[in-house]
């Protein structure tokens, strides 16, 4: 951080993850992919929070997500056990505009929801 004399007074450490195997307007090739991109931010998030290295106010720093997508439906659906998704998409779309702009995209969003949920009703 750089205060108003313009001096260095903070450092932060940014962990900056970027998912590129989704085209504009289309839907990503493989849901794995997708979900594993979720995944390793969780468990990134999850070493900074275990590890010694990071004072208490670091250890609940704050996770950003960019996208135009919705992994939150994922989360919801996990817990609530139920399909929200149109309900997900439209709380979303208020926040981005453009989230979900394609019927491939929304097929995307219950693929991926399928894959998860099969992979934890095998892990039960």
């Amino acid at each position: 951080m750089i205060n108003k004399e313009h001096k260095l007074i903070k450092t932060r450490e940014v962990i900056h993850l970027q998912f590129i195997a989704w085209p504009d307007h289309d839907e990503p090739n493989s849901i794995t992919s997708f979900i594993d991109l979720i995944k390793l931010s969780k468990e990134i998030k999850s070493k900074i929070k275990n590890s010694d290295q990071y004072t208490d106010l670091e250890k609940q720093s704050l996770t950003v997500v960019h996208c135009s997508a919705g992994d939150p439906c994922l989360a919801n659906i996990k817990l609530n056990s139920i399909d929200k998704i149109q309900e997900c998409i439209v709380n979303l779309r208020k926040q981005r505009v453009m989230m979900v702009q394609s019927l491939q995209q929304l097929a995307f969003c219950y693929k991926a929801l399928a894959y998860e949920l099969i992979k934890f009703q095998l892990k039960e």
